[in-house]
């Protein structure tokens, strides 16, 4: 039950839906090769999840979930794309 309503106050959560739409933004630059979107820039990343008071290890959970408020609305490669980077962000914040 706790999880389910972490998951409930994560998407309603102003940072939250904002690490979605930069995740969203970098895969759809990705797929796109570049014309649209905007491209993952690691220290912004950075920057934006130490300024939301977040540790790394909640950080790269967030990273995941992110994956999930975007899925029902992305494309299939989109969302591929997505998942790999949120996969990839989640073991560089957990390293």
């Amino acid at each position: 039950m706790f999880d389910f309503l972490k998951t409930a106050k994560w998407n309603n959560g102003p940072n939250q839906k904002k690490l979605a739409t930069m995740l969203w933004e970098a895969a759809t630059y990705e797929v796109t090769r570049g014309t649209q979107g905007k491209s993952l820039n690691i220290h912004e990343w950075a920057v934006f999840t130490r300024n939301c008071g977040w540790s790394d290890k909640e950080a790269s959970n967030r990273f995941i979930h992110a994956v999930t408020m975007i899925g029902p609305m992305a494309d299939a490669r989109t969302y591929a794309t997505a998942k790999e980077m949120a996969k990839n962000l989640y073991q560089a914040w957990r390293a």
